[in-house]
């Protein structure tokens, strides 16, 4: 019998207290192995506009050290989960609670296809990594 695997993706960057909570929320979900998809660099500019903070393989190695029992994935953006949830098949997909209402089709329709279930969680923490820079830089 297979493990029950919680699929969860972000930029992480800068890694915040807040990631770590929302980790460990979507952990609790099933208590397995997480597959984590952390965004390269460049999709951090494409999209939010600015550099990364924490090039992406520093902020792989800094979520290699806090998670055990997790699968990092390095490999595009939220929008590219899709494909990804349709090859892992992963029993939830989770992501925070700024994500409500907002989730890109291709990513419904794939955990609707495998039967993947969506969680919202709240990480427990106020701080969010664009928020910052958009209200101290």
């Amino acid at each position: 019998m297979r493990q029950r695997l919680t699929f969860v993706s972000g930029t992480f960057d800068p890694l915040h207290a807040g990631h770590l909570a929302y980790l460990a929320k979507a952990r609790e979900l099933t208590g397995g192995p997480l597959l984590v998809n952390v965004s390269r660099d460049h999709y951090i500019f494409h999209v939010k506009g600015r550099l990364a903070v924490v090039p992406e393989v520093e902020r792989l190695a800094l979520l290699q050290r806090v998670l055990s029992r997790a699968y990092l994935l390095h490999l595009q953006h939220p929008e590219g989960d899709a494909e990804d949830i349709l090859a892992f098949r992963p029993d939830h997909y989770v992501k925070g609670m700024d994500w409500t209402d907002r989730l890109p089709a291709p990513i419904l329709a794939a955990c609707d296809a495998v039967g993947t279930r969506i969680h919202y969680v709240e990480s427990g923490s106020d701080v969010h990594a664009s928020d910052f820079f958009t209200t101290h830089i």
